[in-house]
């Protein structure tokens, strides 16, 4: 039996030049249409070589926007707490100056009298000036002119030249406001002391000054000057006026004995 033949196999065989040449042809066309195709597809954008100058539009909703502005208040926020805050500016308190110490009044003498004293010296159940003259004329007291008229002028004058006149009494002294201001070893019937003083509004007096008095020496006057800031006298009166701030000249005369001890006015 003749061996068998077998046809010619091309494996092992190189293929020609043609078939090289056929098949490098087709792999360019493919590589071209796939990138033709790719072109094609992709958007075209302006300014970019081969682009057809086409503008892309984008629309945004109102809640985009609204959550836009919702992330700038936030951010504007986080920033206005990271900031240093300002220092704050306060007004000054203003301070109250010191109070002004006042400066001390005087005080007055103190003058210790028992209850009869005390009674006795009361104005409601005094006796008027008449009375007292009628009842103990040989009491102290001072001169006095015409309830009516003009005062009287006295001999001499005041401290710096001014007229002096007859002091009239608006209310006698008391033995309990002479006494505080007598003299220890007692004072002598028949005594007397004169001092000028300056009157003052509401029948006051102020700026006495001693005249004279009697026993020379025996410090009389200098003691009634002392108890001069008790006495109420008329201011003198000239024409219907009367005229404060003038001098009057006051005599007290010691010309009884009294209660308690002795001195009187």
């Amino acid at each position: 039996m003749p061996p068998a033949t077998h046809p010619p196999s091309a494996y092992g065989r190189e293929p020609s030049l043609r078939r090289r040449i056929v098949s490098f042809l087709i792999s360019v066309l493919v590589n071209l249409l796939i990138l033709w195709v790719l072109l094609r597809l992709a958007p075209a954008i302006q300014g970019v070589p081969g682009g057809k100058g086409r503008t892309m539009s984008f629309n945004i909703s109102p809640d985009d926007a609204q959550s836009t502005e919702a992330h700038r208040a936030r951010a504007a926020a986080k920033a206005a707490s990271a900031a240093p805050p300002h220092p704050s500016v306060t007004a000054p308190t203003p301070i109250k100056p010191p109070p002004i110490p006042l400066p001390p009044q005087p005080l007055s003498p103190l003058i210790i009298i028992s209850p009869q004293e005390f009674q006795r010296s009361d104005i409601s159940k005094m006796p008027s000036q008449a009375q007292a003259q009628a009842a103990q004329p040989g009491t102290g007291s001072a001169s006095s002119g015409s309830a009516d008229g003009d005062s009287e002028l006295a001999s001499g004058s005041g401290p710096n030249g001014e007229p002096l006149y007859r002091a009239e009494w608006y209310r006698e002294p008391t033995d309990a406001e002479l006494r505080f201001y007598m003299p220890k070893r007692g004072v002598a019937l028949g005594s007397w002391a004169e001092i000028a003083c300056q009157t003052l509004p509401r029948f006051h007096v102020d700026n006495c000054v001693p005249l004279a008095d009697s026993p020379p020496g025996s410090g009389l006057a200098r003691a009634i000057q002392q108890a001069g800031w008790q006495f109420l006298v008329r201011p003198p009166r000239v024409g219907g006026k009367a005229l404060v701030g003038s001098w009057v000249r006051i005599r007290i005369s010691f010309t009884r004995q009294a209660k308690d001890e002795d001195a009187g006015g």
